[in-house]
């Protein structure tokens, strides 16, 4: 939510802490309040939700700018959406394989993923449904296609960055090496917004917190002293 506000207000949420937008002297930001701050786990840490996710929070501040309720249910009616997909895509798969299709109850009846996805908003949902997506076309060996997929789901989580070397033991090195350019240009565009505007002046910084956001570990405090001065 304190991300997808930001955003709204056209801020870069890679380049400040939570913490900066609290105080008599903090710029004044709609929907960035003192109890949305206290309900963050990550109020002294630089944002490290990539940039499909940032599109997420941002669209449901721009559909419900205020209101936090209105903005949550935005977030499960996106997950709802993604959950659906994932099982569509998952009785298509077990078809194709010649599984049967109540083996789709294991997954769309898990209690884990009913109460952490939708339940908790947790959106390792848009991972699941385009790594599916990604397995489905990759099945049908559209390969450049399946790229795409697989580079949304890494701009929505990077652990699938640890499945690349399986792709390339099944692509073969001459179309992984394809795979990897379009996935590569995906990403880019991804992360493209990330140098706009503000971002350009201070592409330095910039770069350290898009690092922060590739490993998913917050961003050096030393990079924070000279953003406060932004």
């Amino acid at each position: 939510m304190w991300d997808g506000r930001l955003l709204l207000a056209g801020e870069n949420p890679y380049l400040y802490l939570p913490a900066q937008f609290v105080g008599e002297e903090a710029p004044a930001i709609p929907g960035l309040t003192a109890e949305l701050f206290l309900l963050l786990n990550s109020q002294h840490y630089f944002s490290v939700y990539p940039p499909v996710l940032q599109g997420v929070f941002w669209l449901a501040a721009a559909l419900s700018p205020d209101s936090l309720t209105g903005s949550i249910l935005v977030m499960r009616v996106i997950i709802l959406a993604a959950e659906t997909g994932s099982i569509l895509l998952l009785l298509r798969l077990l078809r194709r394989m010649a599984l049967p299709d109540r083996y789709v109850h294991i997954y769309a009846l898990n209690p884990l993923v009913i109460l952490e996805l939708t339940g908790n908003l947790h959106m390792e949902a848009l991972l699941i449904f385009f790594l599916l997506l990604f397995l489905y076309q990759l099945h049908y060996q559209r390969y450049f296609i399946a790229a795409v997929p697989f580079a949304l789901a890494v701009g929505s989580k990077l652990l699938p960055l640890m499945f690349l070397p399986i792709v390339w033991r099944k692509l073969g090195l001459r179309r992984f090496i394809s795979f990897s350019v379009v996935m590569t240009a995906v990403l880019l565009l991804l992360f493209l917004p990330c140098f706009r505007g503000r971002c350009c002046t201070i592409s330095g910084r910039a770069s350290i917190c898009i690092f922060s956001v590739l490993s998913s570990m917050p961003a050096s405090t030393t990079c924070s002293a000279g953003w406060a001065t932004s």
